[in-house]
């Protein structure tokens, strides 16, 4: 699998990602910068590894909201066949997964140089 890297935070991380992932792997990054620097600019979190991690669990959480809505909506919908909508669980359960493993990476990341002292 080839490796990508991106950026987060001034930190360079070297992820495995199929190619035809790789757009959404970056925006997936562009994504947690962006609220890492949302969260940082309202001055709700002043210390980075805090923010990076309170933006990971913002976007975890909406990712799980917009989960649960969209299973509410496809059980209420009438039009949907079930095999249609065991299709849209089934992208949501791997989006979902996808972002719990980015978060996992991300607080390993941190925890490990959070101990290490190591600052890049």
């Amino acid at each position: 699998m080839p490796v990508l890297q991106i950026i987060i935070r001034q930190h360079k991380f070297d992820v495995s990602c199929d190619k035809k992932d790789e757009a959404a792997m970056r925006a997936a990054a562009a994504t947690l910068e962006d609220k890492v620097k949302t969260l940082r600019h309202k001055g709700k979190v002043a210390d980075g590894e805090r923010a990076t991690l309170m933006a990971a669990l913002q976007i975890a959480f909406d990712a799980q909201k917009s989960s649960s809505a969209a299973t509410s909506a496809i059980s209420l919908s009438s039009a949907k066949t079930a095999t249609a909508a065991s299709a849209d669980n089934d992208k949501i359960t791997t989006l979902t997964a996808r972002v719990n493993a980015a978060l996992a990476r991300t607080e390993s990341f941190l925890q490990k140089h959070a101990l290490s002292g190591v600052n890049q």
